[in-house]
């Protein structure tokens, strides 16, 4: 008797087990999918940014937002809207075309009912990646907990993923300030009255005129190429308190130790522009190479 209970219980508990298997297998596959998916997809982000090219318009790009692409126009003279950006620590812009056109056709033209480039920042159903090509630009973008303020200079066909960032940290470039962005490959130094503000390369400098609003004052950028101090720009420019302008520093031709600069104006309420109007309104218009 006693061993016909035993064998209904091992039979019993037997029947239990085959039922358990297919669904600890699921599990167990379940898991490891979540894992890969995981480890595929990498740290993820917080980022808010804006973009901007540091050469002509970039056309007929978009990067990934989940499974949809979100197009975007890169000027060169003015920033994109921001961009809330929350997905895998590597940006990539990748080339895209309207979906159902082939390879050849021109990206850049829109298709009827696809939405304006950027607009939103939402992704679009009526674009893709194109096939078998590699990103255009890419970047890690920083880790450690967001959101990160940033702000993307794209140069396509760079090395290093041709995309160079710059912390916006809110307050860190407040308006009626002066913010320089070294593209030399050798340091500079920047003269605002008795202020001399060092930036190497790669690297950003925030200065603040220290006149009154309306009021003009005088700047100078000092080069070290080749390891000698000379100076590669001047300019006169127009303190406005309720607008800061962003300069970015580029070599001049080689063995002069010039610079030439570009920048973009941010006037509250009116978010980044184009140059500043006014041909004393800003270094870029009236500024005087030496």
């Amino acid at each position: 008797m006693r061993s016909a209970v035993v064998s209904k219980l091992s039979m019993s508990a037997g029947l239990s087990l085959m039922k358990c298997k297919p669904i600890v297998s699921f599990l167990l596959t379940l898991l490891f999918t979540a894992a890969v998916a995981q480890e595929a997809s990498g740290p993820q982000v917080d980022v808010r940014m804006k973009l901007i090219s540091l050469e002509g318009p970039i056309l007929a790009q978009g990067y990934r937002k989940g499974r949809t692409i979100v197009p975007l126009v890169i000027a060169p003279d003015f920033f994109s809207e921001e961009i809330v950006y929350k997905g895998p620590a590597r940006f990539e812009l990748v080339p895209i075309k309207p979906k159902g056109t082939k390879a050849s056709d021109d990206p850049t033209k829109a298709t009827k009912g696809s939405p304006p480039r950027n607009a939103n920042n939402k992704g679009s159903a009526d674009f893709e990646a194109k096939s078998d090509s590699a990103p255009t630009a890419w970047v890690n973008l920083p880790t450690t907990p967001g959101p990160h303020h940033l702000i993307l200079l794209v140069a396509t066909g760079k090395p290093e993923g041709g995309i160079s960032v710059i912390e916006d940290t809110p307050g860190s470039f407040p308006y009626g300030s002066w913010r320089f962005f070294n593209l030399c490959p050798y340091h500079i130094e920047l003269q605002t009255g008795k202020t001399l503000t060092k930036i190497a390369p790669r690297s950003s400098g925030v200065i603040k005129s220290g006149v009154e609003e309306g009021s003009y004052f005088d700047g100078e950028i000092f080069t070290f190429e080749n390891g000698e101090r000379r100076s590669g720009y001047s300019f006169h420019a127009l303190q406005q308190d309720d607008t800061r302008f962003l300069y970015f520093v580029t070599p001049g031709p080689p063995d002069t130790g010039q610079t030439q600069i570009k920048g973009v104006q941010d006037r509250k309420g009116a978010g980044l522009t184009g140059p500043p109007p006014g041909a004393a309104s800003a270094a870029d218009r009236k500024g005087k190479k030496k």
